[in-house]
């Protein structure tokens, strides 16, 4: 998840720079604590947006794992079955080598 890294990272640098910014600049204190306000409501809502991604993501690769889990399930009882077919002809075969 290099991406979620990546984007976590990115948020931090930005609200970093947005603080600094605030901070640095000649405003008074009630324009100041709007401007962190708005600032910090937009970085919530991309985070809540890149969340929701990544829990679609999430869903679709679970869907994904649990259709080739089903799809293996059903590949081994089929050789199961065949093995099992197999091993019972043998066993007759051999009986009947036996009863000879």
């Amino acid at each position: 998840m290099a991406t979620g890294k990546t984007f976590i990272g990115f948020l931090t640098t930005a609200a970093a720079g947005v603080v600094t910014g605030l901070l640095l600049a000649p405003k008074k204190g009630k324009d100041t604590r709007k401007d962190l306000k708005q600032a910090y409501d937009k970085a919530n809502q991309k985070l809540e947006r890149q969340t929701k991604k990544w829990r679609k993501e999430g869903e679709k690769l679970q869907k994904d794992l649990q259709k080739q889990a089903d799809s293996t399930v059903k590949d081994l009882q089929k050789k199961g079955k065949e093995l099992q077919k197999d091993a019972k002809k043998q066993t007759q075969e051999f009986t009947k080598n036996l009863a000879k």
